[in-house]
């Protein structure tokens, strides 16, 4: 096999990581969130973090942590990541999870107010029938 048909461990994980830091469910698309909500750029997220080009790719493409122990979990993801800065991930995290919270509860009070028409018309028999 020639040298540049093969590809190594190293670029074949590297398009992994690519791939799965856009998708839902992974720490990538809530950084995003986070990101556009503060107005700030990835490089300033990474430097918040303290995490270098690659690791910070590694941490975008990791699931989210887990609901039932979420501080715990990010705190892991950011020790494996290698994030000098644990903390502000874990805090960027706590801050994704009640966006998100906030965001479901007024979706679903807007289809509650939708489920009910206010016109008190239509309670009161039709007097024509």
């Amino acid at each position: 096999m020639d040298k540049q048909e093969s590809i190594d461990d190293k670029q074949i994980l590297n398009k992994w990581y690519r791939f799965a830091a856009n998708q839902p469910g992974f720490v990538g698309s809530a950084l995003a969130l986070l990101r556009g909500r503060r107005g700030i750029t990835s490089q300033h997220q990474q430097n918040d973090f303290g995490v270098g080009d690659e690791n910070f790719l590694r941490l975008q493409a990791m699931s989210l942590p887990r609901s039932q122990s979420f501080a715990n979990d990010a705190h892991r993801i950011a020790q494996t990541c290698g994030l000098a800065n644990p903390l502000a991930f874990v805090q960027s995290m706590m801050l994704w999870r009640n966006l998100e919270a906030a965001e479901a509860q007024t979706e679903k009070e807007e289809f509650y107010q939708a489920a009910f028409d206010e016109d008190s018309e239509l309670d009161t028999p039709d007097e024509e029938q």
